[in-house]
């Protein structure tokens, strides 16, 4: 998202023109964002001559000269021409950059754009994350600095290993706290990475947490907000490719003193596991794998909602809208589609079902982020409908993409408090025992992370820890952590999304499948 800088667009034949705005980081004569958008710009004349334009990116370029004048403004022009293109997978072009005063910033001629192949996943395939035993030899004799004091870790590994000042290793203890509020837990995290990261010396962090990872069906009992963690370190990883952040999860069986000799153990380990879990004495390290899902184990079984009466959150969304649909078209009795505006979004087919069922689909204002407000509208659907809800749901989200070190506790809570508040309010406020299933629409980048999107990507990753908690305790509850959808949702409108992500193998979700 901090790459979306163009603006304006003037084409004329093989060349064109743009106008960009991108945010200024510290130790740049010119910003990589205006660079990136001049090859951006050199895909947007290319897509003049094609119906579908393959994945291109720069690998090599003939000449740059910078001219020695420093980007001064967030907008600058980038200016291309086009010298020759194939129209399949082979592309050159002159790249310009200027300021916003027309002073040449940077010339590039002769960049060369190839077409890449992806090891794209099977379309239509479910995914799990997959625990394997991999051993805990101790490879290293590191030195560790403790970031925050915290008596308990002081205690059992200070003796051992907290014996310089300029350690270029860092444990920050705050998600051990597994009551933690997340918004406050994540802002503490972005304060304390980014006070190590302006050191300029610290090529590792760990962040342990405890239980809040479901691995050989062992979990905390209390619900896992640290989980939240997991997803934002994700995305921290491919923003700052030059520091190592690790999550290690602690046993929530093990009594402290085991718990923390492991801890000792894993910061004496170096291997290419940045995310590992110990449970009875053992370490675990986590991967995708491919899964065999059944139907009715998706949550997805018509058979369960023939007659039902359900729930969606985000309703007045695009997926919302959807759901809806598929729910109706296997003969759902009822639909109840929550909205904190109380209106539906644009183009959104919930409008349309709306018209349609006027006796099936009732549309109630509800902020979901409001324990009071949950309540209160589920208490509704009882009372003055005279339903029991049999399924729940939850596709409320937003999104307020930002480099982790431009965002506020604002961006951060306005995108955890749907996804996770939403969740617990509505469990807080039903009768569990009466629901048949509970769906959580949760996102890939939970799971793999994304650049920009360190908050959502925190946001899914509880859901994800929430849907095997939950399980744990007798509900049924399937997270469905979808890539890109291809024609709704909030990447289908900014198709740099779908291509990214095309980029890494994940394939856009379309409606038909």
């Amino acid at each position: 998202p901090v790459f979306q800088g163009i603006k304006h667009i003037k084409q004329n034949g093989n060349s064109a023109v743009s106008k960009v705005k991108c945010e200024m980081f510290p130790g740049f004569s010119v910003q990589p964002v205006a660079i990136d958008c001049g090859f951006q710009l050199v895909a947007a004349v290319l897509l003049k001559s094609v119906a579908k334009l393959p994945l291109l990116v720069p690998v090599k370029i003939d000449r740059v000269a910078f001219t020695g004048l420093k980007q001064t403004s967030e907008i600058t022009w980038a200016h291309v021409t086009v010298k020759s293109w194939n129209k399949v997978d082979f592309a050159v072009a002159d790249v310009n950059i200027f300021d916003n005063e027309q002073n040449l910033l940077v010339s590039m001629t002769g960049v060369t754009f190839s077409a890449i192949k992806s090891n794209r996943v099977s379309d239509n395939v479910f995914y799990n994350v997959a625990w394997q035993n991999v051993g805990s030899k101790k490879q290293s004799n590191f030195v560790w600095n403790i970031f925050q004091k915290s008596s308990r870790i002081i205690k059992y590994i200070a003796p051992k290993m907290f014996t310089s000042k300029q350690s270029s290793r860092i444990v920050i203890p705050n998600a051990l706290k597994t009551s933690s509020n997340p918004v406050v837990l994540l802002h503490t995290l972005k304060t304390a990475v980014l006070k190590l990261l302006s050191t300029g010396n610290i090529k590792e962090i760990i962040i342990p947490t405890i239980g809040c990872q479901n691995v050989n069906g062992i979990m905390h009992k209390k619900l896992p907000l640290s989980a939240s963690v997991w997803g934002w370190a994700r995305c921290i990883r491919k923003e700052n490719t030059n520091i190592r952040i690790r999550c290690v999860d602690l046993d929530p069986q093990a009594t402290t003193d085991i718990c923390f000799q492991n801890l000792a153990t894993e910061l004496q380990i170096s291997d290419e596991h940045d995310e590992v879990a110990w449970r009875e004495g053992k370490r675990y390290a986590c991967s995708l794998q491919k899964a065999d899902v059944s139907v009715e184990e998706s949550g997805f079984d018509p058979k369960l909602v023939n007659g039902k009466v359900f729930v969606i959150t985000g309703g007045g969304g695009a997926l919302g809208g959807v759901t809806a649909d598929w729910l109706l078209q296997n003969k759902a009795k009822k639909v109840f589609l929550l909205s904190k505006s109380g209106k539906c979004r644009d183009g959104s087919k919930s409008k349309e079902l709306l018209e349609q069922y006027p006796k099936k689909v009732f549309l109630m204002k509800c902020d979901i982020g409001s324990f009071e407000e949950v309540k209160t509208v589920f208490g509704n659907i009882k009372s003055d409908y005279r339903e029991i809800i049999s399924g729940i749901i939850h596709a409320a989200g937003v999104l307020r993409d930002k480099r982790f070190e431009n965002m506020t506790t604002e961006d951060i809570s306005n995108v955890l408090t749907p996804k996770i508040t939403g969740i617990k309010n509505i469990v807080d406020a039903i009768d569990i025992d009466t629901i048949d299933t509970i769906m959580l629409f949760s996102s890939v980048v939970g799971s793999v992370g994304n650049i920009g999107q360190s908050n959502y990507g925190a946001a899914n990753s509880f859901l994800d820890s929430f849907a095997h908690w939950v399980t744990g305790n007798n509900v049924k509850c399937t997270s469905i952590g979808w890539g890109p959808w291809e024609d709704v949702g909030m990447a289908a409108n900014t198709r740099g999304v779908i291509e990214h992500f095309r980029s890494l193998g994940i394939s856009a979700v379309s409606l038909e499948s």
